[in-house]
């Protein structure tokens, strides 16, 4: 037996060898080449995938996914990145766009509930209310654009 700490002898065909080598180099390069089209860092990772998907019915499970990370090393890492859990980075998301509907659009407050990803328009109700002690037509009157 060879000891552990001697690198492996070349197979005899150097070809099939090469060729492997090549097949290799080809995906490090596909794989790289499409991280430089991602974030620099996971906190901008995560950042566009919430820009992109808080209106959708999406997780903690998704992100885990996205980092290739199970849900509980998913939750620790946004805790660091961020300084909160996920559910309150989500909402915050949510209620931001829901703001912006609110101060430059038409849209009933329901339909508003629905595009910031709220599941009804009671509950982005209790939501917006909780968390700015005033609620989405009050929000709306006092910060409403003329010209909408």
């Amino acid at each position: 037996r060879k000891p552990d700490n001697l690198p492996p002898e070349l197979p005899d065909d150097l070809d099939e060898f090469l060729a492997w080598g090549e097949l290799l180099a080809a995906a490090l390069l596909a794989v790289d080449s499409r991280r430089r089209d991602l974030p620099g860092s996971v906190k901008e990772l995560i950042h566009e995938f919430l820009k992109n998907n808080y209106q959708k019915n999406i997780g903690l499970n998704d992100i885990a996914e996205l980092l290739s990370l199970t849900s509980a090393r998913a939750s620790d890492r946004i805790q660091r990145e961020f300084g909160q859990r996920f559910c309150v980075l989500l909402k915050k998301y949510r209620l931001e766009a829901a703001c912006e509907l609110l101060k430059n659009s038409g849209f009933s407050v329901e339909d508003i509930a629905r595009r910031s990803g709220f599941k009804s328009g009671a509950y982005f109700h209790r939501v917006f209310h909780r968390e700015f002690n005033i609620t989405p037509q009050e929000y709306r009157q006092k910060n409403r654009k003329n010209d909408v």
